[in-house]
């Protein structure tokens, strides 16, 4: 095997008639390093819509890819402030407004506990 990797042309837009234009590559590569500078170099040709399948995360290959940081954290950890705080509002309404029990003479939903 030679050290570059192949890298296939990007497609012009004057081709001749009767040619063909690249509509898909595969490529196997031995290691994530390989893989790494062949996808800068198919970057280099104008080529961006790219994907990789790897039986293992490989970290900063997103980056290559030309893919944007995912929003996917920001939008768990809002949906996890939003469940909490209604859970939290259920109980409340349950246990003060709802079916208010009395403990040692004091209503449970007190923000201070009381002692006897």
């Amino acid at each position: 095997m030679s050290d570059s990797p192949d890298v296939p042309q990007a497609p012009s837009s004057g081709r001749a008639e009767g040619t063909e234009r690249i509509v898909g590559a595969l490529a196997v590569y031995e290691s994530p390093d390989r893989l790494a500078d062949a996808l800068r170099a198919v970057r280099q040709t104008g080529l961006t819509k790219l994907d990789t399948v790897s039986p293992y995360p490989l970290h900063g290959l997103d980056h290559l890819l030309g893919k944007r940081p995912s929003r996917l954290g920001y939008v768990a950890a809002i949906a996890g402030i939003t469940a909490t705080a209604i859970a939290k509002s259920a109980q409340w309404w349950t246990s003060a407004v709802d079916y208010p029990l009395t403990s040692a003479a004091a209503p449970c939903s007190r923000s201070r506990p009381s002692y006897p």
